[in-house]
């Protein structure tokens, strides 16, 4: 307990410092504000939206160089909720996201680039049930220059991820799949 809120200390005063630098601060992810959710049509016509409830991360942001921020979010498998309990169960199970052997998704950046004034292209790795894809995002940010707001949606292959389903599932849920993720970073406290 005194070693997690000695490190908690050390980040804070780690954030503290580099924004008073002008170098870009470490900011936590608000957890309760941000969003990890999907979408895939199931029978070739119905949407299913599922999202994680348990996110957490951390980004580097800089507004006046954004090219020396970064990245890493992570969503816990087991907290998925969709409109079906069996369905969240199921999710869980080796042919999809295999929660007990990959209990997380993560999305960690490897390059950031202004594209105008409200926008960057982040590109990172995706990884989701041991499988890792780079995927490059287009990214709206906007909130405060201390505590910034960064969304983006793009499209995955479930397939790419080893996300099969079983035998007849498969074939009755579409490959691709809609992404929406809205990262809410935390003020830095003082």
């Amino acid at each position: 307990m005194r070693t997690t809120i000695l490190a908690m200390a050390l980040a804070v005063t780690a954030v503290q410092i580099g924004s008073a630098r002008g170098e870009p601060g470490m900011l936590r992810i608000d957890p309760a504000r941000s969003v990890a959710q999907f979408t895939v049509t199931k029978l070739g016509f119905s949407n299913v939206t599922g999202r994680f409830t348990e996110v957490a991360g951390e980004v580097r942001w800089n507004a006046s160089d954004p090219a020396s921020g970064s990245v890493r979010m992570r969503a816990r498998v087991a907290s998925v909720l969709t409109d079906a309990t069996n369905r969240d169960r199921t999710l869980q199970a080796p042919e999809y996201f295999d929660a007990l052997n990959h209990p997380e998704l993560i999305f960690e950046s490897t390059r950031v680039v202004r594209a105008d004034a409200d926008t960057l292209r982040v590109t990172g790795n995706l990884t989701m049930r041991g499988h890792t894809r780079p995927v490059t995002l287009t990214v709206r940010h906007s909130g405060t220059a201390s505590a910034p707001v960064f969304e983006a949606s793009f499209d995955v292959d479930r397939y790419d991820y080893g996300i099969v389903g079983g035998r007849v599932m498969s074939r009755l849920i579409g490959r691709s799949v809609r992404i929406d993720l809205k990262v809410v970073t935390l003020e830095p406290t003082s």
